[in-house]
């Protein structure tokens, strides 16, 4: 029972701060935020559901949707460059091990003909 209550609490809490954000007030930052904490919530970002949250927020439908897609294309877009930085950086990797590997070969052969010489030499 005492976490509903302060489930209750929270909820009221955080209807009273959004209660005195007016459609005037809207910016895309404010937006984007929304749509982090409907992530965070486990709430499926949608634009069903973000006009039931505009409609509870009293905003404007229209704005947050048209946010929502452009929220959405750029969070694809930084999905698609992480991605090819991660290529990219398992590339470079593979260089690298591929030249430490031609560099310790060399050094493994250029050891092996040094040892071959001292033994040539000592007899």
């Amino acid at each position: 029972m005492e976490g509903s209550s302060e489930s209750a609490a929270a909820d009221s809490a955080v209807a009273e701060a959004f209660s005195s954000i007016t459609s005037g007030l809207y910016s895309n930052n404010f937006g984007v935020g929304i749509f982090q904490i409907m992530e965070h919530s486990k709430v499926d970002v949608n634009k069903a559901n973000v006009e039931e949250w505009a409609k509870a927020l009293k905003i404007t439908p229209s704005k947050m949707t048209s946010n929502l897609e452009t929220y959405q294309l750029n969070k694809k877009k930084l999905q698609a460059a992480e991605e090819m930085i991660r290529e990219v950086e398992i590339r470079e990797k593979k260089k690298l091990a591929e030249r430490l590997e031609a560099k310790a070969k060399a050094l493994a052969e250029k050891a092996a003909a040094k040892a071959s010489e001292t033994e040539a030499k000592s007899e």
